[in-house]
């Protein structure tokens, strides 16, 4: 990856603040905070009941846009 170091994400893996480059959002659509957003990893526990783990690859390493027929 070209200029990795000024990625956030490989910052963050470089320096042991997280486990894997990933990013996970826990989505509701309920009143309150409820949505959440995880960085290094995903949490099983926190899929709904019934629901299931979608991964998503960014369209390149340079950014975080994802191709609007994956979601």
């Amino acid at each position: 990856m070209d200029r990795k170091e000024q990625n956030f994400m490989w910052q963050l893996k470089n320096s042991k603040k997280i486990d894997h480059i990933t990013t996970s959002f826990y989505i509701r659509a309920a009143q309150g905070n409820s949505s959440i957003i995880k960085f290094g990893s995903y949490d099983e526990q926190g899929i709904a009941p019934g629901a299931s783990l979608a991964v998503y690859k960014t369209v390149a390493t340079n950014s975080w846009n994802l191709m609007s027929r994956n979601i």
